[in-house]
């Protein structure tokens, strides 16, 4: 005996269209919001990666120099964005 239910192709197409589709009530309250934080450590990652490399021969020195910039730096655009 076969257990397994059959699915109808209609149902199949109305599954896949509810996957296809976001929830538009969960979006629409939800405010697109920006964070330059994360930005900037990206940024500061690699200029520090190679200040540290080149200008200190420290890769560490210049890794923690250039996050603390990133952040510095993210962290101004955020509050002048928030104006």
């Amino acid at each position: 005996m076969d257990t397994k239910e059959s699915i109808h192709p209609e149902e199949l197409e109305n599954l896949a269209l509810a996957a296809e589709q976001p929830d538009q009530s969960k979006d629409s309250k939800k405010e697109e919001e920006t964070s330059y934080i994360s930005l900037g450590i990206a940024i500061g990652v690699s200029l520090g990666t190679a200040l540290g490399l080149t200008v200190f021969d420290n890769l560490g020195i210049g890794l923690g120099i250039g996050i603390a910039l990133g952040v510095a730096i993210g962290a101004a655009l955020d509050q002048q964005n928030k104006k």
